[in-house]
């Protein structure tokens, strides 16, 4: 395999990753934002997802994304 082919291959696998994070972590807000709607505490929700308590607060009043 040429340097070309496998620089491009490595920057696709990259690119997917990204795309995969990036979802994951739509439904993690998703979920932060549905806990807290349905009566968890943030600290609750950061003690069960190992998030500070400000970053969940941060999250859960963020507007979400497309």
């Amino acid at each position: 395999m040429s340097h070309e082919s496998r620089l491009r291959a490595a920057q696709r696998r990259l690119e997917a990753a990204e795309a995969s994070y990036e979802k994951a972590r739509a439904a993690r807000n998703a979920a932060i934002r549905e806990a807290v709607a349905g009566g968890m505490t943030y600290r609750e929700i950061a003690a069960v997802t190992g998030l500070s308590v400000q970053r969940v607060a941060q999250i859960a009043t963020a507007t979400p994304g497309p």
